[in-house]
């Protein structure tokens, strides 16, 4: 008796539209679930180092991007891509690699990619092309592996140096250059 009222709930929900939402979201907690280790990774890096603290507003301004194409997603007819399952599958290796590793850079990427998946699965081609730069740009949330930023600090701090003396001496004022301290004299 309750598998029929189950069934019957179920078949209404289809019928009002709102079931692909339900598993939508469903299928968003349970991404977050499971990769909330990467997520707990990638928050403490927002809240700890203030080079990454902007972490908090890019999903605000993704949604803000999705909210932007939600008209001409609703005249779209909708039609999932059979690629998604694959996505997903190299998402989810991602992330057993990650976890494997400890390293959450891999998590966080297999994440967004998981993302990208469903996104996939919903909209399909056609509305990937609807909503692209939301996707792309989530991923600057994922803060650079410590390698890749502290070479491309310093190497930004040193092309900030040159350029700075490069303005100077375009006044004709004499100055000297170590590293990337510039010394004006007296």
């Amino acid at each position: 008796m309750l598998s029929t009222y189950a069934i019957e709930a179920v078949a209404a929900i289809k019928k009002s539209g709102k079931f692909l939402w339900l598993l939508l979201g469903i299928a968003i907690a349970a991404l977050a679930w499971i990769f909330r280790a990467g997520l707990e990774f990638m928050e403490s890096r927002w809240a700890g180092q203030e080079e990454y603290s902007h972490g908090y507003m890019i999903p605000l301004v993704a949604l803000f991007l999705l909210w932007r194409a939600a008209p001409e997603l609703r005249r779209m007819n909708w039609t999932a891509s059979w690629l998604s399952p694959l996505v997903m599958l190299v998402a989810l290796i991602g992330w057993a690699l990650g976890e494997l590793s400890s390293l959450f850079i891999i998590s966080n990427y297999s994440l967004w990619l998981a993302l990208c998946a469903l996104a996939l699965a919903v909209l399909g081609w056609a509305g990937m092309t609807r909503i692209w730069a939301a996707l792309v740009y989530l991923v600057f949330t994922i803060p650079l592996p410590n390698f890749l930023y502290n070479n491309l600090s310093a190497k930004l701090q040193l092309l900030s140096t040159d350029i700075g003396v490069a303005v100077i001496r375009l006044f004709d004022v004499s100055v000297f250059v170590e590293g990337n301290v510039i010394d004006l004299g007296s």
